[in-house]
């Protein structure tokens, strides 16, 4: 475990006498990279007292044969983002909110369900017995059911996927080994490019810019201009999300992931039987039916939270002002929509305190946006996921230049 923070390189391979309190396992994935916005980020505070912990393995020299692919040109930790964390960090307190992610076992309790649901309904549509409204109804519920799952499954891409990559050791041993199956390894291959999404959000970097290349990069877009063939282009691709989110993921953990080609090894081996299994107990239609309504929830919770021409301005220097500028909230004080996109309605939240669990950014929202209003700082909060989208839609038909 070599990387480096503010400018100093540590290494910690070798060493019995300290454990990182939050594990070990982000550190691992990082290894050979910079991870200053990731270390401050991360924590509410004490830093230099973190950072005194690790002084005994600090490295004299730069570790040899080591090349830095990105190295951070902003502000990781100004004064008003020290004061910001002192703010929320106060607000849970004072209001005894556990901050700490917690994974629950509903969720699979309730696809498995909809297996075994799905399983057992008549498939007669394929024959052409679905004629009889004794086999149509229940197909119809069967395919109803179907959607249902996919719906849990993009969710659980948020509650399960999206919390282990920033708190993997939160996971309990038995959920994360079986997650290597129920996720198709997700995880471990998601993980060095999410940070990196994190640490570089909407920067030549960030990775997620170019989620849909070669048919659509966002920043092209909002520098240049969209029109109706970007509109096309990202109708065409949007349906696709899935595959285009695994094989960047892919990409990048081969190139930029000290683990990558473990991670990549093992969704290639389990990639085959976790969808076949779909395919066996859910039938061709329902399992087309699944991976479209997956498809659809993972577009409408994410694709648009970081993509409005707002969203794409000049850098201010500061990495949580950038952050404030590059990311948008949708109905973030609303419980129930939180709950359905399992948290991450409250991007602004997640993106300034990775570590806080998506169950209670709906509980902080408000600190943040009164500190950000407080301070004349940008604040990108839709009242409604419809005025979200209307915006998004403006960034790809935009025929004007955001200011870049």
């Amino acid at each position: 475990m070599i990387f480096r923070i503010d400018g100093e390189w540590y290494d910690l391979s070798n060493t019995i006498e300290w454990r990182h309190p939050g594990g070990d396992e982000i550190l691992r994935r990082q290894s050979g990279k910079d991870i200053t916005h990731l270390f401050y980020s991360n924590h509410f505070g004490r830093f230099e007292e973190k950072k005194k912990r690790i002084e005994p393995f600090r490295l004299k020299a730069p570790p040899e044969g080591v090349e830095l692919c990105h190295v951070p040109v902003l502000k990781p930790c100004s004064a008003l983002y020290l004061d910001l964390k002192h703010q929320v960090s106060e607000h849970l307190k004072q209001r005894g909110i556990s901050w700490r992610h917690t994974f629950s076992w509903r969720g699979l309790a309730l696809r498995l369900s909809c297996l075994l649901v799905c399983a057992c309904a008549p498939r007669g549509i394929w024959s052409g017995a679905a004629a009889s409204a004794g086999v149509l109804i229940p197909t119809a519920i069967g395919s109803a059911i179907a959607a249902a799952y996919g719906i849990l499954m993009g969710r659980t891409t948020w509650t399960h996927a999206h919390n282990a990559v920033h708190n993997p050791a939160r996971m309990p041993e038995v959920m994360r080994r079986l997650s290597h199956f129920d996720l198709a390894g997700l995880i471990d291959v998601w993980m060095a490019e999410h940070h990196a999404h994190h640490a570089f959000t909407n920067k030549d970097q960030d990775p997620d810019i170019s989620w849909f290349w070669p048919f659509l990069r966002y920043d092209t877009v909002a520098k240049q201009g969209g029109g109706v063939g970007a509109l096309v282009r990202a109708s065409v691709v949007y349906p696709l999300l899935l595959p285009f989110m695994l094989v960047k993921s892919v990409i990048h953990a081969m190139a930029h992931d000290s683990q990558g080609s473990a991670a990549v090894a093992l969704m290639l081996a389990s990639s085959p039987l976790r969808f076949g299994l779909d395919l066996l107990l859910l039938g061709p239609l329902n399992f087309g039916v699944a991976i479209i309504a997956a498809s659809a929830y993972i577009v409408a919770t994410f694709v648009a939270t970081h993509q409005t021409i707002e969203n794409h301005c000049a850098s201010s220097g500061d990495w949580m002002i950038d952050q404030l500028q590059a990311t948008n909230n949708v109905a973030a004080t609303n419980k129930f929509w939180s709950l359905f996109c399992g948290g991450i309605n409250c991007h602004i939240e997640h993106h300034l305190f990775p570590m806080i669990s998506n169950d209670v950014l709906h509980r902080i929202a408000p600190v943040v946006q009164n500190f950000a209003e407080t301070h004349a700082l940008p604040y990108h909060g839709y009242t409604t996921w419809p005025q979200l989208i209307r915006s998004h839609m403006q960034l790809l038909t935009n025929r004007r230049r955001s200011p870049t």
